[in-house]
């Protein structure tokens, strides 16, 4: 649906920046919120305040840290992890586009002290790797911009994408916490199954099959990418990878690093539980993955205007 609505409605920056500044704001207080939660809970149950550093789910003892998200809609915290961190890139870009005219300094450092200690409250393992992949993305942007060789650029960006790449896999294969057995099962499963049926795949409802299969009750594989290839095969994965490519490309050549920032976003939560079907992705991918109308060029009245020169 982007491509068909885009072709009629294109945001300018004076709408998209209260759109993140806005979202900004809110998400600050809801993070509040949720440490508010978490402090009176720990006190309820004369808990350790800072018992939430233990990196275990089980750190709250026979109490679920699932407590403390009961002011959300939702109880998925990596769904909620996932949204204070697409705000928080969001907001990143927004203060470094607009100079602190709208988000300042302060605001960067406190929502992202909010990010890390609500993630590691929520036990949102996605959004704990998450945060040091976007701070390396972050880190690369401002690189670039200091480096003036073309080949430098190609080679210091190629070096990124292996480490991008590679330390989040090192860490989930050789660390308990971030490594989930039964994430494990359903993506071998899942690729066993892909393999059978590369081009095409094995169509709509395929998946639920490979989860059951594999002896889970699952309704999703809780991977976008591999949900698509178990379903569509190497055609359908071919679309969602040139909808990846368009958005890069977009990006780059309007200069439009949110885009980019949002993508790696989706891309991240896409590998481990899957987000791409949701509606709350509409307003997202009209403000943020599209570059916004250009409006600094010379409006039709000043094209039409009359010399000083000439009486009106």
């Amino acid at each position: 649906m982007l491509p068909i609505v885009s072709c009629f409605y294109k945001v300018q920056k004076k709408e998209l920046y209260p759109f993140i500044y806005i979202s900004f704001i809110v998400f600050i207080n809801l993070m509040t919120l949720n440490i508010a939660s978490y402090i009176f809970l720990v006190k309820q149950y004369q808990k350790p305040l800072f018992s939430f550093l233990s990196l275990s789910k089980g750190y709250l003892g026979d109490i679920s840290y699932i407590e403390t998200m009961k002011w959300s809609v939702t109880l998925h915290q990596s769904m909620i992890g996932w949204g204070f961190l697409l705000v928080f890139v969001m907001g990143y870009w927004l203060w470094r586009e607009n100079k602190q005219k709208w988000i300042t300094t302060w605001h960067i450092i406190f929502y992202f002290t909010l990010l890390i200690m609500v993630s590691l409250i929520i036990q949102a393992r996605v959004v704990i790797l998450g945060i040091g992949i976007i701070m390396l993305v972050f880190l690369w942007v401002e690189l670039m911009k200091r480096i003036k060789l073309k080949k430098k650029i190609i080679y210091t960006s190629f070096a990124a994408l292996i480490i991008l790449f590679l330390l989040p896999f090192l860490i989930i294969k050789k660390n308990n916490y971030f490594n989930d057995e039964i994430r494990n099962r359903m993506n071998i499963a899942a690729w066993n199954s892909f393999k059978e049926s590369p081009v095409f795949g094995k169509g709509a409802g395929s998946e639920e099959n490979v989860i059951i299969k594999a002896g889970y009750d699952f309704h999703t594989l809780h991977n976008d990418y591999l949900s698509t290839l178990v379903e569509q095969g190497l055609v359908g994965f071919f679309f969602i990878f040139l909808f990846h490519i368009f958005v890069v490309y977009f990006g780059i050549k309007n200069k439009f690093l949110l885009g980019i920032y949002v993508l790696i976003t989706f891309f991240l939560f896409n590998t481990t539980e899957g987000i791409m079907g949701f509606p709350i992705c509409i307003p997202l991918f009209l403000f943020c993955l599209l570059p916004p109308e250009d409006t600094s060029c010379s409006s039709s009245e000043k094209e039409l205007s009359l010399p000083s020169d000439i009486p009106t």
